[in-house]
C-alpha cells in the first residue's frame, strides 16, 4: 500500500513540475496511441462490407461471359431451375450460407413448430457436381467447370478464369468438403499451368484476393505487424522474386523460413520470411495464409530458391513447418 501511495506521489510531483506544453504533447501522444487502433478497426469493418460488394460478382451478368466460353450463366424466375442446370442431375453436395439469422430462425422453428421463411442471404448457394460447380444467387445460375477455378483464398472465396470472384466461407454448410474440392482443383489444374509458365520464361503474380484500401493496409499492420497479410503483388519468375517495390534475384536470397504459429494445439497461421543474402533481418514477412493459391507459391519457392536456404526455423512463438 505504501508503495502505491509513493508511486502516486511521485507521479503527481512530476506532473506538477512539467511544463504545460510537455503535458499537452504527452496527452496528444497517448490519445493518438489509444484512438488510432479504434479508428482503423471501425474503418476496416466498414470497408469490409464495401469490399464484399466489390468482389462478389456472383448473380450478375457483368463482366460479360464469352458466348462460347466454358463458364455459362443462366437466368430463371425465382423458384425455377434452368433446364441446362436440371440436366446435370442431383448435386453431390449443396453448400448454402447459414447466417446467424438463419440459425436463430431454425432454433425458433424447432421450439414452436414450422419456422418462418429464412431471411434472404447476400451470399451464393453452391451446387457441387462431379464436373462443375454451380453458383446460385438472385435466380442466376453460373455453371463453372472445376478446371476454370483460377484462385482459392480460404476463407474468403475463389476466383475463376473470367476474372469473377465468388464469396464462400465457413458459414456455408459442409464447408470443409467444398474447401477440399477447391484446393484439389488448384492442385490439379492451376499448379501445372503455373509450372509450365515458369519453365517457358514467364512470370506469376500473386495478388491480394480483394482490393485493399488504406483502412485494410492499416488493419493488416495493426493486427499482425510482424507478419502482415499480403499487401500487394508478389511476382515470381525463373530469375527473381519481387514484392513491395523491391526485386531479389534467386541467387541473392539468403534465407527462407516457414514458421507455423499455434495456440492450444491449433494452427493460427503460417508465416513466410524471406531474407537477403548477407542481411541480418528478413527483407519480407508475410502471413502465408493470406496469399491466394498459397500451396502453388510453396511449390514454386521450393523449386526456385537456392537449396541451401530452404529451411524452416523454430520461433519462440511458433514451431517450424515442414516444406511439402
Amino acid at each position: 500500500m505504501l508503495q502505491v501511495i509513493t508511486q502516486y506521489a511521485l507521479a503527481a510531483g512530476l506532473l506538477a513540475a512539467a511544463k504545460p506544453a510537455d503535458i499537452a504533447l504527452t496527452a496528444a501522444i497517448v490519445a493518438v496511441i489509444v484512438i488510432s487502433p479504434v479508428v482503423v478497426l471501425v474503418g476496416g469493418l466498414m470497408q469490409r462490407r464495401r469490399t464484399q460488394v466489390l468482389i462478389d460478382t456472383s448473380g450478375q451478368f457483368e463482366p460479360a461471359l464469352p458466348v462460347e466460353g466454358p463458364v455459362r450463366r443462366y437466368h430463371a424466375p425465382a423458384g425455377a431451375v434452368p433446364p441446362e442446370v436440371a440436366a446435370l442431375g442431383e448435386p453431390t453436395h449443396v453448400h448454402a450460407p447459414q447466417s446467424i439469422g438463419q440459425e436463430l430462425n431454425n432454433l425458433v422453428g424447432s421450439l414452436f413448430g414450422k419456422p418462418p421463411a429464412p431471411p434472404r442471404s447476400d451470399k451464393p448457394t453452391y451446387l457441387a457436381f462431379d464436373d462443375v460447380l454451380v453458383a446460385v444467387h438472385n435466380s442466376v445460375y453460373t455453371v463453372i467447370p472445376w478446371d476454370e477455378i483460377a484462385e482459392w483464398r480460404h476463407p474468403l472465396g475463389f476466383g475463376i478464369s473470367s476474372g469473377e470472384r465468388f464469396i464462400v466461407g465457413p458459414d456455408h454448410t459442409d464447408y470443409g468438403i467444398l474447401h477440399d474440392k477447391l484446393q484439389r482443383a488448384i492442385q490439379e489444374h492451376v499448379l501445372p499451368r503455373a509450372l509450365a509458365a515458369i519453365e517457358a520464361g514467364g512470370e506469376l503474380t500473386f495478388r491480394p484476393f480483394r482490393p485493399l484500401s488504406t483502412w485494410d493496409l492499416g488493419a493488416a499492420w495493426i493486427s499482425n505487424p510482424l507478419n502482415p497479410d499480403l499487401l500487394g503483388p508478389l511476382t515470381i519468375s525463373a530469375r527473381s522474386i519481387s514484392y513491395l517495390g523491391q526485386t531479389l534475384a534467386w541467387r541473392d536470397v539468403g534465407s527462407l523460413q516457414l514458421v507455423q504459429y499455434e495456440r492450444s494445439g491449433f494452427t493460427l497461421y503460417t508465416a513466410l520470411l524471406i531474407g537477403r543474402r548477407g542481411g541480418f533481418l528478413s527483407l519480407w514477412r508475410i502471413n502465408l495464409n493470406s496469399v491466394p493459391n498459397d500451396s502453388v507459391l510453396l511449390v514454386l519457392l521450393r523449386r526456385l530458391v537456392p537449396k541451401d536456404v530452404l529451411v524452416a526455423v523454430d520461433s519462440p512463438r511458433g514451431k517450424a513447418a515442414k516444406w511439402l
